[in-house]
């Protein structure tokens, strides 16, 4: 069974590898964390988490909007 902060990993992790989200947009986030998970995915692509810090930038609805768009 999958978690809630699981199923957000999940999420924003596709918005990174469908580059709606610009994971060299760290840099420029204040407290943001991103981790390197040590599996790939199927399709040979890392996930990325991105921690909430990325909303600040984004904007949490349109965070969320683009989530649900998945």
């Amino acid at each position: 069974m999958r978690t809630a902060a699981t199923s957000t990993r999940t999420a924003v992790a596709r918005l990174v590898t469908r580059r709606w989200i610009d994971p060299a947009l760290a840099g420029r986030v204040h407290g943001l964390s991103i981790f390197y998970p040590s599996r790939p995915t199927s399709a040979g692509i890392e996930q990325y988490f991105i921690h909430y810090a990325f909303a600040k930038e984004l904007g949490w609805s349109e965070l969320v909007r683009r989530v649900h768009q998945l």
